[in-house]
């Protein structure tokens, strides 16, 4: 009984410390007008690390995604039932957390874009917040049609917010043909950029694509000869980073269920095992509600 009721003040104790510790760091934040009402912010204790909502709670037996530097990417902390982060450990949960708490696959801590909120993003979309959808639209069908020069084959497009900024981002195709791919285009400080991954800016095939709105998120598929890929790629200004990519044969050519030497899967340009593959890119799309452009579907370009 002394134990218990000794484990209670204890607790009790912690509860109510992170109660006024919360009560301190939302007084401190609430003469920022810049920040959000509900900002939030790391915390510790003689127990460890916790992380305040900003809103008089915390998070507890469960992973949560947190900014902690506010430049727009997130990585992901497992929190215990007390609500302390864990560290270098794995998670009851079989995943792999580093020093620092966070979620790591093969050493490489993963990341999410969750919207950025740094002075230089800030004072970019403040440049760009006077900008109207007429002068994007002008802008963009001005820059197809120097690229459209093929009568049979004419450009389809649709404007999409693929980021999280006020400006649309322009998708555009000439075919629905296997080997014609997307172009994804943005507009940024008066002109038009061609959205490039490893020196190329042609996306998937068909004339068709999958993306996220809002992420900045978009994916490319396809299949050919009994294999199939799947790359899922991270907008970031004019350039889009690949963060993960499967290609592996379906039927399998040894037909006893194991990889070929031809299978592949990276995570941000290291390769991995496809199942970590999937599953990195299930933890970040896999719960957000997906949009396809169809070169069929889309407006043609007057």
């Amino acid at each position: 009984m002394q134990i218990t009721a000794s484990y209670c003040y204890l607790h009790h104790w912690e509860t109510m410390m992170k109660k006024i510790s919360i009560t301190m760091i939302t007084l401190a934040l609430a003469g920022l007008a810049s920040m959000s009402a509900y900002a939030g912010a790391w915390a510790k204790n003689a127990q460890g690390w916790w992380y305040d909502n900003g809103n008089g709670t915390w998070p507890a037996s469960t992973w949560q995604w947190i900014d902690g530097n506010n430049d727009g990417i997130a990585e992901s902390y497992y929190f215990n039932p007390s609500g302390y982060c864990l560290m270098n450990t794995t998670t009851p949960d079989g995943y792999i957390v580093n020093a620092d708490g966070a979620w790591t696959i093969n050493g490489i801590v993963q990341t999410k874009a969750v919207g950025m909120t740094t002075n230089t993003t800030a004072f970019q979309q403040a440049n760009q917040s006077n900008v109207s959808y007429e002068e994007v639209l002008k802008a963009y069908q001005t820059y197809m049609r120097k690229k459209n020069t093929d009568k049979y084959n004419p450009i389809r497009y649709s404007l999409v917010y693929l980021d999280g900024d006020n400006i649309p981002e322009l998708i555009y195709s000439t075919g629905n043909y296997h080997a014609e791919g997307v172009r994804i285009c943005t507009y940024q400080n008066g002109k038009v950029y061609s959205i490039t991954a490893n020196g190329g800016d042609v996306f998937g095939g068909y004339g068709s694509i999958t993306y996220y709105p809002g992420t900045g998120y978009f994916e490319a598929d396809d299949a050919h000869m009994g294999y199939e890929w799947d790359e899922l790629y991270l907008q970031q200004g004019t350039m889009a980073q690949e963060v993960c990519y499967t290609n592996y044969n379906t039927g399998d050519d040894l037909g006893n269920g194991t990889t070929t030497e031809y299978d592949e899967f990276r995570i941000k340009g290291v390769n991995t095992t496809k199942a970590n593959a999937e599953n990195y890119r299930n933890q970040l799309v896999g719960a957000l509600t997906p949009s396809v452009f169809q070169y069929d579907n889309a407006t043609k370009l007057q």
